[in-house]
C-alpha cells in the first residue's frame, strides 16, 4: 500500500518561519529569567523539588489541572507547523516517517527546557510538563495528518488576502498583541469557584472606578484605551483603503464587531488561575474603541472634504497609524508624564536594574511580563522603519546600522526615565528593545520578498524606474552632438535601463 502524496500549495519555507517563531517563544516563556546556577547545592535542591510520578507534586498532592492543559495548549502549535513543515517538503517516507520525527521533535525540546530548567532556582522539573508537551504536540500532529489539505488550503488563501491587502496583516498582529496583553500569564482555572470568585471581583471593582472614587487612572488603564483606539481606527482606515466601494458597510460591520471580540477576552479572563478582570479594563477599551471611531470620522470628513485620493490618501494612513504609535509609545514609555523638578535634581537617586530579567523592582511578574511583551511590540516598528531605510546595502551592515540606531534610541529612553520617579531603568528593557528591532528587520525582509505588491508600492516602483530612464536618456541627449553619427551611448542607455513593462 502506498502512503498518500502531500502536495503542499503553501512554500515550506512559511512553515518554517512560523515553526522557529513559536519554538524560540517556547524557549523564551519557559527559561525566563535565563539565570542557571550549577552548583551542587542548586542542583540537590532541584532533583528534592522535581516531580517524579506523574499526575503527582513533589509533596504528593495531586497535580493541577490547570497547569497540565496550559502545557498541552503550549506545545500545539509547535507540533502543528512542525508537521506541515515535513509534510510540505514532500520528502520520502510519507506521513508516517513525518508523524514520528515530529513526536521525538517535540519530546526532545520538552525535555531540553525541562533538563534546564533543573538548574534554574525559580523554576521546578516536571515529569508532568513532559508528558501535557508530549501529548499537545500528538494533538498538533494528528489535526494536521487528518487535514492537511483543507489545512494548506485555507492558509495559502489567508496569506494571499495578507499579501494583497497587507494593511489587514498588520491590523491582525495588533488584535493579538493586545490580546496577549490582556491575557497573560494565560494560566486559567475552570473551576466554578474560581468563576464566582472572579465575578466578585469584577463587581467590587465598579466602586474603585477612578472618576467614582479617588483611584488615580493607572498606566495600564490609558495604555488599553491608547492600544484599542489605534486597532479600531487602523482596522477602519485598512477598510478605507482596500475596499473603497464597500466601505461603509464593512466599516460599520468592524466597529460594531470589535466589542465583542473584547466581551469573548475578558470572559477568557474570568478564567484566569489568579486575578481576574477588572471593570475600568473594559471600560477603559470600549472608550478607545469609540476614540478611534471618532478618530476615523474625521479623517474621513477630511478626506472628502478636500478630494484627498491615492498617494496622498496613502500618505495621509500612513502619518495617522504613525501619530497613533508615538502616542503608545509615550504612554508606555513616561506616562505619567511628571519629571523630578529641578530643586529636586541633588537629591535623585535614580532606581537602575543592571541584572537582566529580575522582578525585584515590579509589583508582580505578571505586570513585568507584560510589561516586557508591551514593550517588545513597540520595538518591532522602529525596527522595521530602519530595515527598509537602509534597505541598499548589505545584510551586516544593514542589521549593524537598525541594531546601533535602536540601542541609541533605547539608551535615550532609559536616561529620560531616570528624571520619572515612578519609572525604573532597566537593562532589561534594552535587551527587549534590541529584540524587538531585530524582529522588525527580520519582518521588513520577508515583507520585500513577499509582500510587496499592494498598488500604491508597485505603481511607486514603476513611476521611480520610469522618471529614473526619462533622466537618464535626457542626460545623455544633452551630451551627444546632433551631428555625431555611428554609434550612440542614448541607444545604450535605452536598452539598459528600459522600464518595466516596455
Amino acid at each position: 500500500m502506498t502512503s498518500p502524496h502531500y502536495s503542499a500549495s503553501v512554500s515550506p519555507k512559511v512553515y518554517k518561519r512560523f515553526l522557529i517563531f513559536f519554538f524560540l517563544l517556547i524557549i523564551y516563556l519557559t527559561l525566563i529569567p535565563f539565570q542557571f546556577d550549577f552548583s551542587a547545592e542548586t542542583l540537590s535542591k532541584g532533583w528534592q523539588e522535581t516531580e517524579k510520578i506523574p499526575f503527582l507534586r513533589a509533596n504528593g498532592k495531586k497535580a493541577s489541572g490547570a497547569d497540565i492543559i496550559t502545557n498541552i495548549v503550549f506545545f500545539i502549535p509547535f507540533g502543528f507547523f512542525l508537521m506541515s513543515y515535513m509534510l510540505a517538503q514532500s520528502r520520502e517516507g510519507g506521513p508516517r516517517r513525518a508523524f514520528i520525527r515530529t513526536l521525538l521533535g517535540g519530546a526532545a525540546l520538552s525535555f531540553s527546557v525541562e533538563l534546564l530548567q533543573f538548574m534554574q532556582l525559580t523554576r521546578v522539573t516536571s515529569i508532568n510538563d513532559l508528558i501535557s508537551n508530549i501529548f499537545g504536540t500528538l494533538i498538533g500532529a494528528l489535526f494536521v495528518r487528518r487535514c492537511f489539505a483543507m489545512l494548506d488550503s485555507g492558509l495559502s488563501r489567508l496569506l494571499h488576502f495578507y499579501k494583497t491587502r497587507p494593511l489587514f496583516l498588520v491590523s491582525t498582529v495588533l488584535f493579538l498583541a493586545h490580546s496577549i496583553t490582556l491575557l497573560i500569564p494565560f494560566h486559567f482555572n475552570f473551576k466554578l469557584r474560581r468563576l464566582k470568585r472572579h465575578l466578585y471581583e469584577w463587581s467590587d471593582s465598579l466602586d474603585r472606578l477612578p472618576f467614582f472614587s479617588a483611584r488615580p487612572l493607572q498606566q495600564s488603564d490609558v495604555e488599553n484605551f491608547v492600544f484599542s483606539m489605534g486597532i479600531t481606527c487602523f482596522l477602519l482606515l485598512a477598510i478605507h483603503w482596500h475596499f473603497q466601494e464597500e466601505r461603509r458597510q464593512l466599516g460599520v460591520a468592524a466597529f460594531l464587531g470589535i466589542p465583542f471580540f473584547y466581551f469573548g477576552i475578558t470572559l477568557l479572563q474570568l478564567f484566569k488561575h489568579w486575578r481576574g478582570p477588572e471593570a475600568v479594563v473594559l471600560i477603559a477599551i470600549m472608550a478607545g474603541i469609540i476614540a478611534g471611531g471618532m478618530l476615523y470620522l474625521v479623517l474621513s470628513f477630511f478626506w472628502r472634504r478636500f478630494h484627498v485620493r491615492d498617494a496622498a490618501l496613502y500618505r495621509s494612513i500612513q502619518g495617522t497609524a504613525w501619530g497613533l504609535y508615538a502616542l503608545a509609545f509615550l504612554v508606555h514609555s513616561f506616562y505619567p508624564f511628571q519629571l523630578i523638578a529641578s530643586s529636586d535634581m541633588q537629591t535623585l537617586t535614580p532606581e537602575i536594574n543592571l541584572t537582566p530579567y529580575t522582578t525585584t523592582l515590579y509589583k508582580s511578574g505578571i505586570v513585568y511580563y507584560r510589561h516586557q511583551f508591551i514593550y517588545f511590540i513597540l520595538a518591532v516598528l522602529p525596527g522595521f522603519i530602519l530595515a527598509r531605510r537602509f534597505g541598499l546595502l548589505g545584510v551586516k551592515e544593514r542589521l549593524f546600522r537598525v541594531f546601533a540606531a535602536a540601542l541609541a534610541l533605547a539608551l535615550s529612553i532609559e536616561l529620560i526615565q531616570l528624571l520619572i520617579p515612578t519609572q525604573v531603568s532597566d537593562i532589561t528593557d534594552i535587551i527587549i528593545f534590541l529584540l524587538g528591532a531585530g524582529t522588525g528587520a527580520a519582518l521588513a525582509s520577508y515583507w520585500r520578498d513577499h509582500l510587496w505588491s499592494t498598488q500604491i508600492e508597485q505603481a511607486t516602483q514603476k513611476l521611480m524606474r520610469m522618471l529614473k530612464w526619462s533622466a537618464s536618456r535626457h542626460q545623455a541627449a544633452r551630451l551627444i552632438p546632433k551631428d555625431s553619427g555611428g554609434f550612440s551611448p542614448v541607444k545604450k542607455a535605452e536598452s539598459e535601463d528600459m522600464p518595466l513593462g516596455s
